[in-house]
């Protein structure tokens, strides 16, 4: 099994992610994609707002390669040197930092919203998705007696680090507004059309939506957009 996320199948985490585009303002001038795969979801920004410029940043070479074909830029770099980050981010400024299920992979999740808070404009945003370790499929691994190594989801071989739903608080820097929306499902492995009853159902229970949240939607920006 292959726990290196620079040689992970590309196509694992390849989509033009609706939950994410939702929520990226129209007027956004310049956008950098951090762990932009192959470019889906700033292909699908460039589509609906030309004029916008989208920057993509990836640790796999052969997903960079294909985001070069659809993005005005696009560059290979670890998160986990931060170093090499820093070069990066040198005379930098964002409107808008989408960061996609990208931040439980590195070792210093913190460490790295630090630098990119440092390079957004004074009204930026930052767009987080993050995968819920509290899940209800977190029990049943506990009953088995057995951590799960997948290719991706929740459980995926190549995360560092995990989160819960009070521990989100701390990705988000001071002086940022934030909200926080949930991505249902019943079964990690799989989505099902229960999942729509989900929020219905539990949806006014703080504590038990959380055991069905698969994934969290962090929306943080400078300015309160609300």
């Amino acid at each position: 099994m292959d726990f290196n996320p620079a040689t992970k199948n590309v196509g694992s985490y390849q989509g033009i992610r609706p939950d994410i585009l939702r929520h990226i303002p129209t007027n956004a001038s310049m956008v950098l994609d951090v762990g932009c795969n192959e470019g889906a979801v700033g292909t699908a920004i460039k589509s609906r707002s030309p004029a916008t410029r989208v920057i993509g940043i990836d640790i796999n070479e052969q997903a960079v390669q294909a985001a070069k074909q659809h993005l005005d830029e696009a560059h290979t770099v670890d998160l986990n040197d931060m170093a090499k980050l820093d070069v990066f981010l040198a005379g930098r400024k964002f409107d808008l930092i989408i960061m996609a299920d990208v931040l439980e992979h590195t070792i210093d999740p913190w460490g790295i919203i630090s630098r990119l808070h440092n390079v957004l404009t004074a009204n930026g945003m930052f767009i987080i998705s993050i995968p819920n370790i509290g899940h209800i499929d977190l029990f049943f691994q506990f009953l088995r007696h057995r951590w799960p190594l997948r290719k991706r989801g929740i459980f995926d071989n190549t995360h560092m680090r995990f989160f819960m739903y009070h521990n989100l608080k701390s990705l988000v820097p001071d002086g940022m507004s934030y909200r926080v929306e949930r991505n249902y499902r019943f079964w990690e492995r799989r989505q099902t059309r229960l999942d729509a009853l989900i929020p219905v159902t539990f949806g006014l229970i703080p504590w038990l939506r959380e055991f069905f949240a698969f994934q969290y939607i962090i929306v943080a920006s400078k300015q309160d957009r609300q």
